[in-house]
Order: structure tokens, then C-alpha cells, then sequence
């Protein structure tokens, strides 16, 4: 496998990471505290074994983004929970394509 190939392995990559953490994020704004109760089930509260912590970074990697501000945003009322969640969620999609783009420059430059 030449490294052309594999820049774009990891391109495809992180879309993937970026785009399951803004759906998550969008379902939690539409489905709001529903998701959270699901995140909250999911994940370790006080994890002992390392199976419990490996769980728990895996959801925190692969779902945490939007649980995490939702619960920052959550002492505020139903309206304005619902514009700040909006407001990270396009500053979320622009800081990703930023991002996404800057890494895949960091690799072609470096590799290629």
C-alpha cells in the first residue's frame, strides 16, 4: 500500500469520526435530554476494571462531543440550550473541514 492510499484511508477516517460526532450532536438537539439519558446509559459512572475505562474512552471518542457541551449548556432554558446548540453545531462542522484539511496537508507534505 503506496502512501497516497493511506493519506486517503485517513482522510476517510477522520470524515467518518467528524460526521458520527455532528450526528450525534444533531440528534442530541433534537432529541435532547432522550440521547443524553442514552449516553449516560452507556458509559461507566465510577469505571474499577479496565474494560469499564476502555468503554468509557471509547464512547468519549467516538460520541462525546455534543453529550459533553450539552451538559455545559444545560443550566440555561429550553430556548437558548437549543440556539447554542445550533451555533456549536456550525462551528463544529467549520472547525472540522478546517481541520480535516490542515491534517490531510500536514500528511501529503510530509509523505507525498
Amino acid at each position: 500500500m503506496n502512501a497516497e492510499v493511506m493519506i486517503t484511508n485517513i482522510g476517510y477516517t477522520l470524515a467518518a469520526w467528524a460526521g458520527i460526532q455532528g450526528a450525534y450532536a444533531l440528534t442530541i438537539l433534537l432529541l435532547g435530554s432522550v440521547m443524553i439519558e442514552y449516553y449516560d446509559w452507556s458509559i461507566y459512572e465510577k469505571p474499577e476494571t479496565l474494560y469499564q475505562k476502555s468503554i468509557n474512552v471509547f464512547f468519549a471518542s467516538l460520541l462525546g462531543i455534543g453529550p459533553y457541551i450539552y451538559k455545559r449548556i444545560s443550566r440555561y432554558n429550553w430556548f437558548s440550550r437549543k440556539l447554542l446548540m445550533i451555533i456549536f453545531l456550525f462551528l463544529f462542522m467549520i472547525v472540522s473541514i478546517y481541520v480535516y484539511k490542515f491534517i490531510i496537508f500536514i500528511l501529503k507534505t510530509l509523505f507525498l
